[in-house]
C-alpha cells in the first residue's frame, strides 16, 4: 500500500483549507514539458492515458489521501486537455474485476478502456 499512498504525492500540496492544490513547480514543469515535447499541430491526434491504481487499493486509502489522488488526476487531465491533447483517466468507472493486479487491466477492463479510447478517437478532427 505504500506505493499506492506515495506514488503521486508530489504534484499536490495541502491548500490550507482541508483540500488540495497543485504544486506550482510540478504543474509548471508539466506545462513546459508538454510544450517542448508535443508538437502543437499533432496534439489534436494524441491521447494521453492516465492510469490510477485499481479501485480495491484506492478504496483502502485514507479519505484525505484518496481526495489528493483524485485531485491530482483531475488536475493533470485538465492540464493535458488545456494543451489540446485528449486525455482518458482510468478511474472509478472500473471495478475490481477490471484489474489483474494493482495497475494492469483484465480483459473486461481492457474492453472498457478500448471503449473510452475509441470515444476520444471519434472526436479527433478529420485528417
Amino acid at each position: 500500500m505504500q506505493i499506492v499512498r506515495d506514488l503521486p504525492a508530489s504534484p499536490a500540496e495541502p491548500d490550507g483549507h482541508g483540500g488540495w492544490q497543485a504544486s506550482s513547480g510540478s504543474t509548471v514543469q508539466t506545462h513546459h514539458d508538454i510544450d517542448e515535447v508535443f508538437v502543437p499541430r499533432l496534439r489534436t491526434r494524441i491521447i494521453m492515458l492516465l492510469g490510477q491504481n485499481a479501485l480495491v487499493y484506492r478504496d483502502r486509502l485514507a479519505p484525505a489521501v484518496r481526495a489528493r489522488d483524485d485531485f491530482i488526476y483531475a488536475t493533470y487531465e485538465k492540464l493535458w486537455r488545456a494543451h489540446g491533447v485528449a486525455c482518458v483517466t482510468v478511474d472509478s468507472g472500473f471495478t475490481a474485476t477490471d484489474y489483474r493486479d494493482r495497475t494492469h487491466l483484465s480483459a473486461t477492463g481492457g474492453e472498457k478502456l478500448a471503449r473510452l479510447v475509441a470515444a476520444e478517437i471519434r472526436r479527433f478532427p478529420a485528417p
